[in-house]
């Protein structure tokens, strides 16, 4: 048990300069980067975990925290996913770098490298084993379980446009009709974690604009639709 807690904390988001290169710049960046992938059905796989056929309500409670941007333990996570009865094969495809089975978001092996080489706060990568049906043929690559584990409350308020409040009894919008570099946000986004939730937005992720730019390049597109859903927001 303990050469597994070590394992966990050494997976740990840190800052500094990966082996590809990618570097936060130390100057403050101009925009940041919204992605609605959050909010995309066909990000959505229908799996199960150990997590899940051991406690459900643990494992639905544990995914409401995390996109709330609550940093959470390796406990609130699964070690196993695994496709339903009776699901169709693709959904334990390797396919994309990022989806939502079991309750949780998953992360590829390649996006998490690009994630560990940028300040990360308490955001975590804890892993999981992705099998097959069969819970024995391993799906291929590396995989893991992501924890936001931050939040920042930077958009500015007043110039709403392009977003929409979904019911009174919320303080969340939509991003509907926003255009790129449309949306303001404060100096806070700048400050600390380059991947965050905003409590402001429902189901959307931030991410700092270095990171953004960085999975543009690396060509990190699939599960945000070639990065299509992906929008800047302005910091001002």
């Amino acid at each position: 048990m303990q050469a597994l807690a070590s394992l966990w904390a050494g997976l740990r988001f840190s800052a500094g300069k990966g082996a590809e290169g990618f570097e936060e710049s130390e100057e403050m960046s101009d925009y940041i980067w919204l992605s609605r992938s959050l909010g995309h059905v066909e990000n959505f796989r229908d799996l199960t975990s150990d997590q899940l056929e051991r406690d459900r309500d643990e494992a639905i409670e544990c995914g409401r925290r995390n996109m709330a941007g609550e940093s959470l333990g390796p406990e609130c996570f699964p070690t196993e996913i695994w496709p339903v009865a009776g699901a169709a094969k693709s959904e334990a495809s390797a396919s994309a770098d990022f989806f939502k089975g079991a309750s949780h978001w998953i992360v590829s092996g390649r996006f998490a490298d690009l994630l560990r080489q940028f300040e990360m706060g308490d955001a975590h990568l804890y892993p999981v084993k992705f099998l097959q049906a069969d819970r024995q043929t391993p799906v291929k690559g590396q995989w893991f379980c992501l924890n936001f584990g931050n939040v920042k409350k930077a958009l500015v308020p007043g110039d709403l446009e392009g977003l929409d409040k979904p019911s009174r009894r919320t303080e969340k919008y939509l991003i509907l009709g926003a255009k790129d570099m449309e949306l303001r946000f404060s100096q806070q986004a700048n400050d600390g974690a380059a991947i965050w939730i905003d409590p402001t937005l429902m189901l959307v992720v931030c991410l700092s604009g270095a990171l953004g730019d960085a999975m543009r390049e690396k060509g990190i597109t699939k599960g945000f639709k070639g990065l299509g859903d992906m929008l800047r927001g302005r910091v001002v």
